[in-house]
């Protein structure tokens, strides 16, 4: 993104561009810890350090810096412009109120609306172009659509026109972005749509996938490349059971290379979720092998005993770089898992897809300890400790169904001494997602005047309604609500009294 110069700003000058700067980035109502380092970085030129930490303070507590109209420069007024529209995508999302942000810093600055709308509309053009390309067909209508958002259940896009609700439609994938091959067809159902609030001709369309999803739609290739990567050296392993996939990845953290991570394929398994919305694997789909994937999500380096569930921080064919400080990371790290490595008697059935129970608690022992040390080493170590959670999660509904209830039990107790500190710390769709399971907790625990101030913050999050309704964000927290509301009415039921596990009675 180019910059202006601010060497020849004067200091009004400088103060209005770093206000805009922080403006766009806290438009979208929140600010995570990877923005904030990202705007201290981006308003560096200011001399006055009181300046930049007022600025700094202002956007933490989630409000827009104040501006005023200013004469700058023409040339500079438009490089801030610009640079102020390709922030507003650099997310690679593009929300309502983030357009309003930067049509009213743009006002202020003397442009005119038509120059507004063709900044935004450009900026607004090369995100979607990173989008994934598809053929909608709806009747004996056909249209090449960037898809805005795309999850297994729902996808969104723009339209010129409303469409018929509930009408059925098709979706193909691009191969490749072509516009002349595609995927297989999918089936889907308009289920929403909404006129977009700066574009009187476009139409935010909704679409939920009424299909199963199979490898010949293409759409598991793009929210699962690393199943589908072509790989240059024999880094694949071969499974017994025909639920699961695997690859060979080496530690980042002592350059193992023989280290085993498996998947479990896409809807293989019929689940059901405990009250904490963690999922027990019940039957296989179809004519699947049964797996307890719960026992082999985590995969462990034997050697060292760096453990996740999380590919990017093993080394594969598509990633290269550790995504943390190796060196920082080893510091003590041998000494510190000793003691956990040395209950590893069989490393090979250890990571083979045969692991037991007890096996399966000691994966999960070590990669908290893994993550734990991450978050030591990390710039922003909250979303280390909220995998610590996760993993916690998983394994006390482990031992949940194995009978060790009091064992079940103690670790929920330490999910909410390390949630409950920090979980306003998260990030935006993290901060919803761990209220929500605090919520539940403390309801099982029978800890209501707990309960009740979650339920305050949940109700407040979005008072003003400023959450772009396509977004995320806005999705998961009208769930969780409703999520809340539900285990609040319920909540005598959701007792640990009145449980033997952590599922519900049929």
């Amino acid at each position: 993104m180019e910059l202006p110069n601010t060497e020849a700003m004067s200091i009004e000058e400088k103060i209005w561009f770093a206000r805009a700067i922080a403006g766009m980035i806290v438009a979208d109502g929140r600010v995570d810890d990877s923005e904030l380092e990202f705007l201290k970085e981006a308003i560096s030129f200011l001399e006055d350090r009181d300046q930049v930490n007022g600025i700094m303070t202002v956007v933490r507590q989630g409000k827009t810096p104040s501006l005023e109209a200013r004469k700058i420069d023409p040339k500079q007024s438009f490089i801030i412009l610009k640079y102020l529209a390709e922030l507003m995508v650099v997310d690679g999302k593009m929300s309502e109120t983030e357009i309003t942000f930067f049509v009213y810093a743009g006002g202020l600055l003397g442009f005119t609306s038509n120059i507004l709308t063709k900044l935004w509309k450009t900026a607004r053009s090369m995100l979607e172009a990173t989008k994934p390309l598809a053929k909608i067909s709806a009747g004996k209508n056909a249209s090449l659509v960037r898809l805005t958002s795309l999850s297994e259940s729902r996808c969104t896009f723009r339209n010129p026109r409303a469409m018929v609700p509930n009408m059925p439609v098709y979706i193909q994938i691009s191969k490749s972005g072509s516009e002349e091959e595609f995927y297989d067809r999918v089936e889907g159902r308009v289920t929403g749509q909404r006129q977009e609030k700066w574009d009187e001709k476009s139409v935010s369309i909704r679409v939920d996938i009424v299909q199963r999803l199979g490898d010949q739609h293409g759409i598991l290739q793009i929210l699962f490349p690393d199943r589908y990567e072509i790989s240059t050296v024999n880094d694949r392993l071969t499974p017994k059971k025909s639920s699961l996939t695997g690859r060979i990845v080496n530690c980042f953290a002592c350059g193992n290379d023989k280290v085993h991570f498996w998947s479990l394929r896409a809807r293989s398994m019929i689940t059901k979720q405990n009250i904490f919305g963690i999922p027990k694997y019940l039957s296989p789909s179809g004519s699947m092998d049964f797996c307890d994937f719960n026992l082999l999500d985590v995969t462990s380096c034997t050697s060292c005993g760096f453990s996740t569930n999380i590919l990017e921080n093993f080394r594969s064919q598509s990633n290269r770089n550790a995504p943390f400080n190796v060196e920082q990371f080893q510091e003590g790290w041998e000494e510190r898992m000793q003691s956990l490595l040395e209950k590893i008697k069989d490393p090979a059935a250890f990571m083979s897809e045969e692991r037991d129970l007890e096996m399966a608690l000691l994966s999960y022992d070590l990669a908290m300890e893994t993550h734990k040390r991450l978050s030591e080493v990390a710039d922003t170590p909250y979303a280390n400790v909220r995998k610590m959670a996760s993993l916690n999660m998983v394994k006390a509904e482990m031992l949940s169904e194995a009978g060790r209830i009091d064992e079940a039990k103690a670790a929920l107790k330490e999910i909410i001494e390390w949630l409950e500190p920090i979980f306003e710390q998260l990030d935006k769709v993290e901060i919803i997602k761990a209220c929500l399971l605090l919520f539940r907790l403390k309801v099982y625990f029978k800890d209501f005047q707990g309960a009740g101030g979650l339920m305050k913050f949940m109700d407040n999050y979005d008072t003003e309604g400023k959450l772009d309704q396509e977004s995320e964000e806005f999705k998961v927290l009208s769930v969780s609500q409703q999520a809340l509301k539900k285990c609040y009415d319920d909540r005598e039921e959701y007792s640990e009294e009145k449980l033997k596990t952590f599922h519900l009675p049929e």
